[in-house]
């Protein structure tokens, strides 16, 4: 009876001391979405005059 008894309150021990020492949920952060996809425009320069004159 004494066995049954003290086999009892050391299975109960060691689950509450495995429970405490159980590691924390593990917090997951999302990462970054990529930003949207975009198409840079093209610039098209148009230069009227004499090559070598200054603009005034």
């Amino acid at each position: 009876m004494v066995a049954a008894i003290a086999l009892g309150v050391a299975s109960v021990s060691m689950w509450k001391v495995h429970q405490m020492s159980a590691p924390e949920p593990v917090i997951t952060v999302n990462q970054p979405q990529a930003p949207p996809e975009f198409t840079p425009k093209t610039l098209t320069y148009e230069v009227f005059g004499a090559p070598g004159r200054a603009a005034c």
